[in-house]
């Protein structure tokens, strides 16, 4: 069985927000400090998580993963949308590692969740896995096993890795959570 990367993609320009949302505070932490201690713990309780790898283009992010102990890799092509994220984080990733891609404003995403996700994963024996809420929308985080990584690569036009997620559904394991720990903050906040 592989081991997984968790790439945490975190270069979002924000447009529809005002400012950089990944620093707004949330509970008394800059918002993308949630996925960072959710990541470290996954870690820290899952030998199955190798590394966490965070792809971002600013400096404030880069100082909160050096607190976490964690890779940083600079996105110098951030304008070219979440593609570059998800190449440089699948390029700066250990060999024939599965890739779990998270995102940095799902403050209200807990631990157990991600962790039960991880756990259904493995048990599903599917080479993909996607959290959905209630109603089966898929959301981040998901995971795709080392066989996606060309796919991955493949992707341009600012599309994620959804496209892949969408054309394999019957290769999907859904991990479905409320709806509150998706939250989309761009139209929470404003």
């Amino acid at each position: 069985m592989n081991k997984i990367s968790i790439i945490i993609l975190a270069s979002g320009s924000s447009k529809r927000f005002n400012g950089n949302k990944l620093l707004y505070p949330i509970n008394g932490k800059p918002m993308i400090e949630w996925s960072l201690i959710n990541a470290t713990l996954l870690k820290e309780r899952l030998s199955i998580i190798d590394e966490v790898v965070v792809v971002s283009k600013y400096d404030e992010i880069l100082k909160l993963t050096q607190k976490y102990n964690l890779k940083y890799i600079n996105n110098f092509n951030s304008n070219e949308g979440i593609t570059a994220s998800i190449h440089l984080g699948v390029l700066h990733s250990k060999n024939h590692n599965d890739f779990m891609f998270m995102v940095g404003d799902e403050p209200y995403l807990r631990f157990e969740t991600l962790l039960n996700f991880i756990n259904g994963y493995l048990k599903s024996n599917l080479p993909l896995a996607c959290l959905c809420d209630e109603d089966l929308n898929t959301s981040n985080p998901c995971i795709f096993s080392y066989d996606y990584k060309d796919d991955l690569l493949k992707l341009s036009s600012d599309r994620g890795g959804k496209t892949i997620i969408l054309k394999n559904m019957d290769k999907v394991y859904l991990h479905k959570t409320s709806k509150n720990e998706l939250i989309d903050i761009d139209y929470l906040i404003k």
